[in-house]
């Protein structure tokens, strides 16, 4: 796991740049570090699951930033890389007793006899290193460009 050098200083800065421009900061940052997750979720899907399913859920991957729960800043945020939620219908399976299934879910963690394979949790496994660096130096960009910004006012 990559060391957060600079988190705390880069924290002072956000919260001086007021609410706005920190969530803007913050999401472009998120972004930019779920860049490595979801290709490599992307490839895992195709590689590890394979066939119709591992391209059904390849192209069904997106990521999404939301508010975490109650923030006291405007960049406590979370990311995640997920099935996009209007493509999750046809991920759903009925079983004869009438049971619903999603079949990520299913693949992920294994089911009945099937072995999981967990092409989701590899992938942010994985990745996290360079996501965390993304996420830094998205921050530090966005940061110094406001500041440099309000110096030329």
């Amino acid at each position: 796991m990559a060391a957060l050098e600079g988190a705390a200083e880069l924290d002072r800065l956000l919260q001086k740049l007021g609410k706005k421009v920190a969530g803007k900061i913050a999401t472009k940052a998120l972004r930019a570090g779920a860049v490595p997750t979801r290709a490599q979720a992307k490839t895992n899907a195709l590689t590890m699951v394979g066939g119709e399913m591992g391209i059904k859920l390849a192209a069904a991957l997106v990521t999404r930033v939301t508010p975490k729960g109650r923030k006291k800043t405007a960049y406590e945020k979370s990311i995640s890389v997920m099935i996009d939620p209007k493509k999750a219908n046809q991920f759903k399976s009925r079983s004869k007793a009438g049971r619903v299934s999603y079949i990520p879910s299913a693949i992920e963690y294994g089911h009945d006899n099937a072995k999981a394979i967990p092409f989701m949790r590899d992938a942010a496994m994985g990745s996290s290193d360079e996501a965390i660096k993304r996420i830094m130096n998205a921050v530090r960009a966005g940061v110094l460009s406001t500041q440099r910004f309000k110096a030329k006012l």
